[in-house]
Order: structure tokens, then sequence, then C-alpha cells
């Protein structure tokens, strides 16, 4: 379950948001701009459920078609 914001959290990322990028300051934090030692998934691991349903085998059949053509979706 996620964690609603407050207020002033979302008046703080509004007003974060309505900044120039420029003006932002990245003076206590540096910009990240070598990620060759960066790891994915090495703080965050999303939580995995086994799931075991009936389903009628038309439905089966249309959802492997459209992940199939969803797959192979050629962008350019």
């Amino acid at each position: 379950m996620k964690k609603q914001l407050s207020e002033k959290q979302m008046a703080e990322l509004e007003t974060l948001d309505a900044m120039p990028e420029e003006d932002i300051s990245l003076t206590d934090i540096p910009e990240i701009t070598d990620w060759s030692g960066f790891e994915v998934g090495k703080f965050y691991r999303p939580i995995k459920k086994t799931v075991s349903m009936r389903i009628d085998a038309d439905v089966v059949d249309w959802i492997l078609e459209v992940t199939f053509v969803f797959m192979n979706l050629k962008i350019g």
C-alpha cells in the first residue's frame, strides 16, 4: 500500500515542478553522470506472488496473441 503525501509535501513537489532545471540546486547532492557502477535491483525488490487460476482457453489464446504482438513491435 502506497503512503499518501501530505499537503505540505505535495506543495513542495509542485513548487519544484514549476522551477526551471537550472534553478534547482544540486550542491548538497551532486548529479550522477557516470552510471557504469550502477546495479539494477540492489535495494528494491518488488514482492512477487504465485497465483493459480482457471481461465478459458480462448482467453489464454488471446492473452498470448496480444503479448506476442506487443513484444515484437518495432519502434522506429
